[in-house]
This record gives structure tokens, C-alpha cells and sequence, in this order.
């Protein structure tokens, strides 16, 4: 029986649509979070402050999280196409045959 007719995804379908998830999903974190910058985390912070000042902490905590989600987004987003191009069935039947 053709899985159409029983309303399953084939594998090359079920590959595009998580790839497609995890595409929207690091989209979504990259707008809310950005793309980390290369310069220093401490060029905001023009204030010289001690290392244990709570508003340099709090800056360096907050610095780390919004470059751990954005550097996630990335990755799924590099995952989410990865994924959409081997559930393309041109790109599979070139590799799996």
C-alpha cells in the first residue's frame, strides 16, 4: 500500500518538515536575541567597575545568554537546511542510490 493512501509522511517529507521547524525556530531566536557581535562583551559598560559589582554581572550573565541562544538559532538554522536538503528527493537519490 502506498503510504499516500495511508496518509503517513515519507522520510524525504518528515526530513523537510522538521527541517522547516527548526528553521523557524532559529529564525525566531536570532530576531529576538541577534547575531552576537565579535567585540568585547564589556564595550557597552562604560563605567569602571569591579569585577563584583552586581551591574557588571548582571551584564556579563545577561551577554553570555543572549550569545548562547543566538548562536543556537544559527545552528538550527544550519541544522533546519541541512535537513530540508536530504528530504529533497533529487539530493537523496544522488547520495542514496
Amino acid at each position: 500500500m502506498p503510504i499516500e493512501e495511508v496518509g503517513m509522511m515519507s522520510n524525504g517529507a518528515m526530513l523537510s518538515a522538521i527541517g522547516l521547524l527548526m528553521d523557524i525556530v532559529g529564525a525566531v531566536l536570532i530576531f529576538f536575541f541577534g547575531i552576537a557581535p565579535k567585540y568585547s562583551k564589556e564595550v557597552g559598560l562604560a563605567l569602571n567597575l569591579k569585577d563584583d559589582n552586581p551591574i557588571k554581572v548582571d551584564n556579563n550573565k545577561g551577554y553570555a545568554r543572549n550569545k548562547a541562544l543566538s548562536n543556537t538559532g544559527i545552528l538550527l538554522l544550519l541544522a533546519g537546511f541541512i535537513l530540508q536538503l536530504f528530504g529533497n528527493d533529487w539530493v537523496r537519490s544522488l547520495y542514496c542510490s
